[in-house]
């Protein structure tokens, strides 16, 4: 669910960063939607990864169950 929640407000993001670097004049706001669009990222990609650790852990919780 918070990987959904990331991913839509990342594709926000892109489209807003689209739509400002097309039509505005000072650099400025499009440098400032590039470095949110990359934090966002960066936090999605955490996500990703925190996720499958997780899956990872309760798999082998679940081995170590059956051995002892």
């Amino acid at each position: 669910m918070i990987v959904w929640a990331i991913a839509a407000v990342w594709l926000t993001l892109v489209a807003v960063l689209l739509y400002v670097g097309l039509n505005a004049d000072d650099p400025a706001p499009i440098v400032a939607f590039f470095l949110m669009t990359a934090g966002v990222t960066v936090a999605g990609l955490l996500m990703v990864v925190m996720r499958a650790l997780l899956r990872q852990a309760t798999t082998l919780r679940t081995d170590m169950e059956a051995v002892i």
